[in-house]
């Protein structure tokens, strides 16, 4: 699950600006990225989750002169960013979080 951030031993290192927001993102505020992922695409809950989300993507812009992103993009860009810390911390457990 998400909460695989915690246990990340090493850095992940971002391939560009954007990439570095999405997993500040996903690191701070697992959570809330959980919550957006798993919303219906094009609903309310859709809508707060990613209007939840609004802080800590405005703490984690720096480096990022501008971020456009409309919600398709975010949760992809915050998906990404998700599978990545997911699949960089091993399973120590043997089962799925």
């Amino acid at each position: 699950g998400l909460n695989a951030a915690a246990r990340l031993k090493t850095p992940l290192s971002a391939r560009d600006p954007m990439e570095a927001m999405a997993l500040c993102t996903v690191m701070t505020s697992p959570a809330n990225v959980a919550q957006l992922l798993k919303s219906e695409v094009a609903t309310g809950e859709e809508a707060e989750a990613a209007e939840a989300l609004g802080p800590t993507l405005n703490a984690c812009l720096s480096g990022v002169d501008k971020a456009e992103l409309n919600r398709p993009g975010l949760r992809a860009v915050l998906a990404l960013a998700a599978w990545r810390i997911a699949t960089a911390v091993p399973n120590e457990g043997g089962g799925a979080d």
